[in-house]
């Protein structure tokens, strides 16, 4: 498994990334629960969902260390760093104890760091009207175009009751800020717990 730089992927791609985990997704649970279509529920994956409060990645290797429900299917396709100086550079994933992938993603760092295009569209009065009027960072990262997102050669899918972990190396220890894009699949009327 490697990392495919957003940009290297047209929009008809990264949309066939996206079909592909949630056509698995579906077929899983539909399968393993014995539910019809119907009554699966399609959403996007949370922070929350993985035992975490946020994106925000610790200093050492254990990121995240979580069970899974036992009627959550989740599928993974893409991450998104929105560091303007990223530490990470190496992603690995565990499911039920078995390493599944391993994954550098410094490929994908081409268009970082962003702290000088941050000046340089601050310096434009109409960049800077806009950014005042944003109040979430990832708007305002996607509005100067400085966030690193790649998509995954291979969807990771996490089946219900299974046990998930992901480590992160570093270049040095400080805390980053990834997240990863995914759905989860669930009978409709479960909440995040």
């Amino acid at each position: 498994m490697y990392i495919i730089p957003t940009e290297d992927l047209d929009t008809d791609k990264r949309a066939r990334f996206r079909k592909e985990v949630i056509e698995n997704l579906v077929y899983f649970a539909m399968h393993e629960l014995n539910l019809p279509k119907e009554v699966l529920s399609l959403r996007d994956l949370l922070a929350e969902d993985l035992g975490l409060l946020d994106w925000t990645t610790p200093k050492d290797k254990q990121w995240i260390n979580t069970p899974i429900s036992n009627r959550t299917y989740i599928g993974i396709y893409k991450l998104l760093q929105l560091n303007a100086y990223p530490s990470i550079t190496v992603v690995e994933f565990w499911v039920d104890r078995s390493r599944i992938a391993k994954v550098g993603i410094e490929s994908c760092y081409s268009g970082l760091p962003i702290l000088e295009r941050m000046k340089e569209a601050l310096l434009d009065p109409v960049a800077r009207e806009v950014m005042n009027r944003l109040t979430d960072t990832e708007s305002k990262i996607c509005l100067i175009g400085s966030k690193m997102e790649g998509y995954f050669s291979e969807p990771i899918i996490i089946k219900a009751n299974a046990h998930f972990e992901v480590n992160i190396y570093h270049r040095e220890e400080k805390s980053d800020y990834l997240i990863l894009g995914g759905f989860v699949v669930e009978p409709k009327g479960m909440t995040v717990v």
